[in-house]
């Protein structure tokens, strides 16, 4: 009879477990949409005036937990300098402020923010 209570009580632990510990797997949540609701919650103040783009990127991973890396765009350059002032805004927000007058475009991947290079859009004559 104690082998029986020690199988029930395994089992009772197992089940509250995965209710408790697993709810994206057991209530059928996807990752992603946790994710999703996980980033439009994280927001950005920074107030900083003529600084390099991997600085101010510095600056929105300590607040917002986002790595960032860069796609073809040989690293920044160095010597270009950047300014921003927002308040409480989304990180897309903060982005867009960033880089809106830039040759800089980015995108946000999981948890990383990619910096490429802006394509520029060319007209092609027939």
């Amino acid at each position: 009879m104690k082998a029986g209570a020690n199988k029930f009580a395994i089992c009772l632990f197992l089940l509250l477990f995965c209710g408790f510990y697993c709810p994206r797997q057991s209530f059928g949540t996807s990752m992603n949409q946790s994710r999703a609701v996980v980033d439009d919650e994280k927001t950005v103040t920074l107030s900083i005036t003529q600084r390099t783009l991997v600085y101010i990127l510095s600056e929105i991973k300590k607040q917002t937990g986002l790595a960032y890396g860069f796609k073809n765009s040989n690293h920044a350059n160095r010597e270009e300098y950047f300014s921003i002032n927002v308040k409480r805004v989304s990180v897309d927000s903060a982005l867009n402020v960033l880089l809106k007058d830039s040759k800089y475009s980015y995108q946000i991947v999981g948890d990383l923010i990619l910096i490429t290079d802006r394509v520029s859009k060319q007209i092609v004559k027939e």
